[in-house]
């Protein structure tokens, strides 16, 4: 996966959160890639899915995420 131009949004462990966010993402037109999507449920190290929006489009996913009630670990 390339990530050249995109930054770190967030990551969540959370399965319900991941398809919700990319459903808010994806109706805003923004332009993300997700890590480990496919991942996160194979022990024995759980790790979260992280997703990362395209530079340019960082601040306006920021935006759109930060009033919800999400599981999410953090907004970098």
């Amino acid at each position: 996966m390339t990530l050249h131009n995109y930054k770190e949004l967030l990551k969540t462990y959370n399965t319900g959160d991941i398809a919700f966010i990319k459903s808010i993402l994806d109706g805003e037109n923004i332009n993300y890639r997700i890590k480990g999507e496919n991942f996160n449920m194979v022990g024995p190290l759980v790790q979260p899915v992280t997703f990362y929006v395209q530079e340019d489009q960082i601040e306006d996913a920021i935006e759109l995420l930060s009033d919800l009630d999400i599981q999410f670990i953090g907004v970098s």
